[in-house]
């Protein structure tokens, strides 16, 4: 039985932190209090190729989007 995880926020620190989780065998819930991300309200993040390259090694491109 995996043990279950929730993040509040998905923000670098939240998304990096569920991969991590989720590689190691838990099962990640992620509660974000906006639905989308539009540049009229500011939002954005701009990712250094250091900060990609940690998002891939912890595999961050294999994620699940449920929505």
């Amino acid at each position: 039985m995996k043990k279950k995880i929730a993040i509040i926020g998905s923000g670098y620190s939240g998304l990096s932190t569920a991969a991590i989780l989720a590689k190691n065998g838990y099962e990640v819930t992620i509660f974000e209090k906006n639905s989308s991300i539009t540049s009229e309200e500011g939002y954005g993040v701009q990712l250094s190729v250091n900060s990609t390259r940690i998002l891939n090694k912890i595999g961050f491109q294999k994620l699940e989007n449920n929505e």
